[in-house]
């Protein structure tokens, strides 16, 4: 599950920088330049958006926007339904060593154990 996070942020950083590269060639000579700083560096399509000059930008680069916030939608979508599974497996995982410590302290012990070692070193 946390290699598949840090893969979706990848992706999300890749898409991001790969986006903001072309709006820096794209972006007219007579763009106002506080609003060309914040497009290239907001990361955020629907930011974009709201700024009156995203309507001197051209079809093209107006979609590739477009574009980049749809897939950054699905990925941020993608990754909180994997935060959703985590929290129902801490839950299925805490009702299933309650129901072991109450048949067998020393069971209880070694899965806590064998989930300790097998989460050691990954992020929470």
């Amino acid at each position: 599950m946390e290699l598949k996070h840090d893969k979706l942020n990848v992706s999300i950083d890749s898409l991001w920088d790969t986006t903001s590269k072309a709006l820096a060639l794209a972006i007219p000579e007579d763009f106002p330049p506080t609003d060309r700083e914040i497009f290239l560096n907001s990361r955020n399509a629907d930011h974009m958006r709201m700024f009156m000059s995203f309507k001197q930008l051209s079809a093209e680069t107006q979609a590739l926007v477009d574009a980049a916030g749809k897939y950054d939608t699905k990925l941020a979508t993608e990754i909180r339904t994997l935060q959703m599974q985590k929290v129902d497996f801490e839950k299925r995982k805490t009702q299933f060593l309650r129901k072991v410590d109450e048949q067998s302290k020393e069971a209880y012990q070694q899965y806590a154990e064998q989930f300790r070692e097998a989460t050691a070193g990954q992020p929470n």
